[in-house]
Protein backbone atom coordinates (compact mmCIF):
# COMPACT_ATOMS: atom_id res chain seq x y z
CA UNK A 1 0.00 0.00 0.00
CA UNK A 2 1.48 3.23 -0.92
CA UNK A 3 0.98 6.10 1.38
CA UNK A 4 1.31 9.48 0.64
CA UNK A 5 3.34 11.82 3.00
CA UNK A 6 0.39 13.49 4.87
CA UNK A 7 -0.99 9.73 5.31
CA UNK A 8 2.38 8.51 6.39
CA UNK A 9 2.69 11.80 8.83
CA UNK A 10 -0.39 10.56 10.64
CA UNK A 11 0.63 7.35 11.21
CA UNK A 12 4.03 8.79 12.89
CA UNK A 13 2.02 10.80 14.86
CA UNK A 14 0.02 8.64 16.66
CA UNK A 15 0.60 7.90 20.14
CA UNK A 16 1.03 4.03 21.46
CA UNK A 17 -2.35 1.95 21.11
CA UNK A 18 -3.45 4.53 19.01
CA UNK A 19 -4.54 3.28 15.22
CA UNK A 20 -6.54 4.97 12.47
CA UNK A 21 -7.36 4.25 8.94
CA UNK A 22 -3.88 4.04 7.72
CA UNK A 23 -2.95 1.73 10.23
CA UNK A 24 -6.08 -0.45 10.34
CA UNK A 25 -6.84 -1.42 6.81
CA UNK A 26 -3.50 -3.29 6.06
CA UNK A 27 -4.53 -5.62 8.89
CA UNK A 28 -8.16 -5.37 8.47
CA UNK A 29 -6.72 -7.22 4.60
CA UNK A 30 -4.77 -9.50 6.64
CA UNK A 31 -6.97 -11.07 8.49
CA UNK A 32 -9.53 -11.84 5.62
CA UNK A 33 -6.46 -13.53 3.67
CA UNK A 34 -6.28 -15.52 6.60
CA UNK A 35 -9.63 -16.08 6.74
CA UNK A 36 -10.31 -17.11 3.03
CA UNK A 37 -6.96 -19.22 3.73
CA UNK A 38 -8.72 -21.70 6.20
CA UNK A 39 -11.87 -22.20 4.35
CA UNK A 40 -14.09 -19.44 5.38
CA UNK A 41 -16.13 -17.60 3.23
CA UNK A 42 -14.58 -14.00 3.81
CA UNK A 43 -16.10 -11.21 1.77
CA UNK A 44 -15.22 -7.81 1.81
CA UNK A 45 -17.53 -5.00 1.55
CA UNK A 46 -19.96 -6.96 0.08
CA UNK A 47 -23.21 -8.96 1.75
CA UNK A 48 -23.70 -11.21 -1.49
CA UNK A 49 -23.82 -14.47 -0.12
CA UNK A 50 -23.91 -17.60 -2.88
CA UNK A 51 -26.41 -20.02 -0.86
CA UNK A 52 -24.23 -22.77 -2.87
CA UNK A 53 -21.41 -22.03 -1.11
CA UNK A 54 -21.18 -24.07 2.46
CA UNK A 55 -18.16 -23.27 3.84
CA UNK A 56 -18.77 -20.65 7.19
CA UNK A 57 -18.69 -16.91 5.87
CA UNK A 58 -17.35 -13.57 7.23
CA UNK A 59 -18.08 -10.27 5.79
CA UNK A 60 -19.14 -7.11 6.60
CA UNK A 61 -20.87 -4.30 4.55
CA UNK A 62 -19.76 -1.09 2.52
CA UNK A 63 -21.46 1.20 5.00
CA UNK A 64 -19.84 -1.04 7.99
CA UNK A 65 -16.69 0.50 6.45
CA UNK A 66 -18.10 3.93 5.09
CA UNK A 67 -19.54 5.03 8.06
CA UNK A 68 -19.15 3.26 11.37
CA UNK A 69 -15.38 2.16 10.92
CA UNK A 70 -14.51 5.43 10.05
CA UNK A 71 -16.25 7.49 12.75
CA UNK A 72 -15.69 5.12 15.45
CA UNK A 73 -12.51 2.41 14.35
CA UNK A 74 -14.94 -0.19 14.86
CA UNK A 75 -15.73 -2.86 12.05
CA UNK A 76 -18.69 -4.72 12.30
CA UNK A 77 -18.55 -8.28 10.89
CA UNK A 78 -21.23 -10.57 9.81
CA UNK A 79 -20.72 -14.46 10.88
CA UNK A 80 -21.51 -17.70 10.49
CA UNK A 81 -20.94 -19.62 14.14
CA UNK A 82 -18.99 -22.17 12.44
CA UNK A 83 -16.05 -19.44 11.62
CA UNK A 84 -15.66 -17.75 15.45
CA UNK A 85 -13.29 -19.97 15.86
CA UNK A 86 -10.73 -19.13 13.03
CA UNK A 87 -12.12 -15.26 13.42
CA UNK A 88 -10.49 -15.57 16.35
CA UNK A 89 -6.86 -17.32 15.59
CA UNK A 90 -6.79 -14.61 12.91
CA UNK A 91 -7.58 -11.70 15.31
CA UNK A 92 -4.53 -12.64 17.56
CA UNK A 93 -2.60 -13.53 14.26
CA UNK A 94 -2.44 -10.27 13.25
CA UNK A 95 -2.91 -8.35 17.08
CA UNK A 96 -6.58 -7.39 15.94
CA UNK A 97 -8.66 -6.78 19.26
CA UNK A 98 -12.43 -7.77 19.24
CA UNK A 99 -14.89 -7.77 21.18
CA UNK A 100 -18.02 -10.73 20.94
CA UNK A 101 -20.61 -11.42 23.73
CA UNK A 102 -20.93 -14.86 22.27
CA UNK A 103 -24.32 -13.85 21.32
CA UNK A 104 -24.80 -15.25 17.79
CA UNK A 105 -27.32 -12.04 16.93
CA UNK A 106 -24.73 -9.54 17.96
CA UNK A 107 -21.64 -8.36 15.24
CA UNK A 108 -18.43 -9.51 16.29
CA UNK A 109 -16.79 -6.33 16.47
CA UNK A 110 -13.02 -5.85 15.74
CA UNK A 111 -10.63 -2.86 16.09
CA UNK A 112 -7.07 -2.10 16.49
CA UNK A 113 -6.27 -0.32 19.63
CA UNK A 114 -8.19 1.01 22.75
CA UNK A 115 -8.10 4.31 20.94
CA UNK A 116 -8.65 5.46 17.83
CA UNK A 117 -7.88 8.19 16.04
CA UNK A 118 -10.13 9.74 13.13
CA UNK A 119 -7.84 10.43 9.86
CA UNK A 120 -7.77 13.12 7.92
CA UNK A 121 -9.83 12.17 4.84
CA UNK A 122 -8.92 13.26 1.07
CA UNK A 123 -11.61 13.58 -1.35
CA UNK A 124 -9.61 14.09 -4.01
CA UNK A 125 -6.96 11.18 -2.58
CA UNK A 126 -10.12 8.84 -2.43
CA UNK A 127 -11.48 9.63 -5.99
CA UNK A 128 -7.71 8.98 -7.38
CA UNK A 129 -7.79 5.73 -5.62
CA UNK A 130 -11.02 4.10 -6.83
CA UNK A 131 -11.32 5.60 -9.76
CA UNK A 132 -9.08 6.30 -11.77
CA UNK A 133 -9.48 9.98 -12.37
CA UNK A 134 -13.01 9.11 -14.22
CA UNK A 135 -14.97 12.25 -14.60
CA UNK A 136 -18.35 11.10 -14.50
CA UNK A 137 -17.69 9.24 -11.36
CA UNK A 138 -15.80 12.68 -9.89
CA UNK A 139 -19.43 14.25 -10.51
CA UNK A 140 -21.24 11.63 -9.26
CA UNK A 141 -19.01 11.58 -5.75
CA UNK A 142 -19.57 16.02 -5.84
CA UNK A 143 -23.08 14.89 -6.18
CA UNK A 144 -23.18 12.61 -3.31
CA UNK A 145 -21.08 14.89 -1.13
CA UNK A 146 -23.26 18.05 -1.86
CA UNK A 147 -26.36 15.57 -0.04
CA UNK A 148 -24.60 15.94 3.41
CA UNK A 149 -24.38 19.50 3.10
CA UNK A 150 -26.57 19.95 6.16
CA UNK A 151 -23.55 19.65 8.08
CA UNK A 152 -20.58 21.10 5.64
CA UNK A 153 -18.86 23.07 8.06
CA UNK A 154 -18.50 19.95 10.98
CA UNK A 155 -16.68 17.80 8.07
CA UNK A 156 -15.07 19.58 6.04
CA UNK A 157 -11.49 21.27 5.32
CA UNK A 158 -10.09 23.70 3.60
CA UNK A 159 -7.96 20.94 1.60
CA UNK A 160 -11.44 19.41 0.25
CA UNK A 161 -13.84 22.81 -0.08
CA UNK A 162 -10.61 23.80 -2.15
CA UNK A 163 -10.61 20.60 -4.88
CA UNK A 164 -14.71 20.64 -4.77
CA UNK A 165 -14.61 24.16 -5.60
CA UNK A 166 -11.77 23.99 -8.20
CA UNK A 167 -13.31 20.52 -9.67
CA UNK A 168 -17.16 22.20 -9.94
CA UNK A 169 -15.84 25.29 -11.57
CA UNK A 170 -13.77 23.15 -14.68
CA UNK A 171 -16.61 20.61 -14.88
CA UNK A 172 -19.46 23.62 -15.12
CA UNK A 173 -21.61 22.52 -12.38
CA UNK A 174 -22.13 25.90 -11.87
CA UNK A 175 -25.74 25.50 -9.71
CA UNK A 176 -24.09 22.88 -7.11
CA UNK A 177 -21.06 25.56 -6.74
CA UNK A 178 -23.72 27.71 -5.45
CA UNK A 179 -25.61 25.69 -3.80
CA UNK A 180 -22.40 24.44 -1.77
CA UNK A 181 -21.26 27.93 -1.08
CA UNK A 182 -24.49 28.73 0.44
CA UNK A 183 -24.27 25.81 2.91
CA UNK A 184 -21.12 27.92 4.97
CA UNK A 185 -21.61 30.71 7.42
CA UNK A 186 -18.65 32.51 5.73
CA UNK A 187 -18.55 30.59 2.44
CA UNK A 188 -14.44 30.05 1.68
CA UNK A 189 -12.87 31.40 -1.51
CA UNK A 190 -11.38 29.20 -4.44
CA UNK A 191 -7.67 29.84 -4.16
CA UNK A 192 -6.04 30.92 -8.16
CA UNK A 193 -3.89 28.61 -8.96
CA UNK A 194 -2.87 27.68 -12.29
CA UNK A 195 -0.95 24.63 -12.13
CA UNK A 196 -3.03 22.85 -9.73
CA UNK A 197 -6.19 23.72 -12.32
CA UNK A 198 -4.50 22.04 -15.42
CA UNK A 199 -2.96 19.44 -13.21
CA UNK A 200 -6.84 18.64 -12.60
CA UNK A 201 -7.85 19.09 -15.86
CA UNK A 202 -4.77 16.89 -16.81
CA UNK A 203 -6.34 13.84 -14.58
CA UNK A 204 -9.96 14.30 -16.02
CA UNK A 205 -8.60 14.00 -19.40
CA UNK A 206 -6.78 10.56 -18.66
CA UNK A 207 -9.81 9.40 -16.63
CA UNK A 208 -12.05 9.69 -19.44
CA UNK A 209 -12.53 8.30 -23.07
CA UNK A 210 -12.24 11.26 -25.78
CA UNK A 211 -16.30 11.40 -26.52
CA UNK A 212 -16.63 11.34 -22.72
CA UNK A 213 -13.85 14.13 -22.47
CA UNK A 214 -15.50 16.74 -24.98
CA UNK A 215 -19.31 15.67 -24.31
CA UNK A 216 -18.60 17.51 -20.84
CA UNK A 217 -17.51 21.09 -22.09
CA UNK A 218 -14.70 20.81 -19.53
CA UNK A 219 -12.23 24.20 -19.66
CA UNK A 220 -9.56 24.21 -22.21
CA UNK A 221 -5.65 24.19 -21.50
Amino acid sequence: MNLTTKQQQSINDLNPHQSNYWTFMPRVNLLFDYLRDHGINAMQRDDRIDNQDERPHVYYREESWGITMMETGVLYLNYDMDAIPVLMEGCKEYDILYDWDEDPDNAFQIYQSKSWVEYEFSLEEDWQEHTGNNPEVLRGMIDDTLSCCDDVEDWSNDENNQFLMRAMTILKMDDDLEYFLGCFKNPPKLKQDKAKDLALIKKLEDGATQDVFQDMSMVKH
